[in-house]
């Protein structure tokens, strides 16, 4: 049984947590031991999280600093239950509060993936960006790859592309969650470029099932979860749900909003409960990937606005799967629900056997490269 470890986001929001519980989970059932590298980016070489590099500009150094501040009791609630789910939900390493000491001490694995999520965004976390190059994997040792990683930018600096480019050449597989990604990373390397899709639908519903926990709600209610500010769609959930007596169920996000007299209150819900509430909803209102990946495995009834930035994922899953109706704001029929959700299984279906391929491919990959 080869050893695998994922390296990637696990513990910043819902999104990066499930995709991390996916692959890990869907490698294990492909026959491999994986681990999540259990390296604190957020917390090395940082001021409240902003790390400290940033101060070569100071006004926004500031302005991120003062953010984390006004935001820090919710942020530390919810990281708490992020620590406390992952501790229950995903195999992780050693804990590493530092690269230096990451460099000094690698895990013991066969292969080492990278992703998926913003992994490759050189803004996010830069004190964290070389690990997620895997510079500290040993590449005459061990398989080094990536599966469905982002780069979250259009363009790289000329730092960042020489960055790349030196760290991509030791990879033995290169795998992209976008297609824009491509078109950047093939400038960089000779190396074929695969396209998979989020490890969040590598599982199927009946996974999911095993992941989610009992909710009681006295009434059908409207889950509205926010990854970026849009008072329209504040405002749609409100009135969806004063028009057919429903309840409102606020996931607070990372967005700088809330809905008055919710019934979840201020509770900030754990990753299983988020998936919880998305399965049980009457209606989903919402502009994240993630929330709409969740409304497709349990097929609600939704409404997705796509945000003002960051939205080629949302709209090439949509249009993949045929699904410019949620797109529309007027109200979704229950009659419409299993047409509108035609699609989705035989796209999925397709996208399960690439990454199948792609990932059971890297004993062999391993084998090879000992032989040589």
């Amino acid at each position: 049984m080869y050893k695998v470890c994922v390296v990637t986001f696990y513990k910043r929001n819902y999104g990066a947590f499930l995709q991390a519980y996916a692959l890990q989970k869907y490698l294990n059932k492909l026959g491999y031991n994986a681990e999540v590298l259990n390296y604190n980016y957020f917390k090395d070489r940082t001021v409240m999280g902003v790390y400290i590099g940033g101060i070569k500009k100071p006004i926004h150094f500031m302005k991120e600093i003062v953010y984390k501040l006004l935001r820090h009791g919710v942020s530390k609630k919810r990281e708490m239950l992020m620590e406390k789910s992952a501790e229950q939900l995903i195999k992780q390493t050693k804990s590493y509060n530092s690269y230096k000491k990451l460099k000094k001490n690698v895990p013991d694995a066969d292969v080492f993936i990278v992703g998926s999520d913003q992994v490759w965004n050189p803004n996010m976390s830069e004190q964290g960006l070389l690990s997620r190059l895997l510079d500290f994997a040993p590449a005459d040792k061990a398989v080094l790859c990536s599966y469905a990683a982002s780069l979250g930018v259009s363009n790289l600096s000329a730092k960042s592309q020489k960055l790349f480019k030196t760290h991509l050449e030791r990879f033995d597989r290169i795998s992209v969650r976008e297609k824009k990604s491509v078109d950047i990373i093939s400038n960089l390397t000779n190396k074929a470029i695969n396209v998979h899709k989020d490890p969040t639908l590598l599982l199927q519903s009946s996974d999911w099932d095993k992941f989610v926990i009992p909710i009681e709600t006295k009434k059908p209610y409207v889950f509205i979860y926010l990854a970026q500010n849009s008072n329209a769609l504040v405002d749609y959930a409100i009135d969806l749900a004063k028009k057919n007596d429903w309840d409102i169920i606020d996931c607070h996000s990372s967005a700088n909003y809330s809905i008055p007299n919710c019934v979840n209150g201020d509770k900030i819900l754990t990753p299983m409960e988020f998936v919880s509430f998305i399965k049980n909803a009457e209606y989903v209102v919402t502009n994240s990937f993630h929330c709409l990946v969740f409304s497709i495995h349990y097929k609600r009834k939704a409404y997705v606005k796509l945000p003002p930035k960051g939205s080629e994922r949302l709209s090439e899953l949509i249009d993949n799967m045929y699904l410019n109706r949620i797109t529309k704001p007027e109200q979704i029929k229950s009659s419409e629900v299993e047409m509108i959700y035609s699609k989705t299984e035989g796209y999925l279906s397709e996208e399960r056997k690439n990454a199948e391929k792609y990932l059971a491919e890297l004993g062999r990959v391993l084998t090879k490269k000992s032989v040589d």
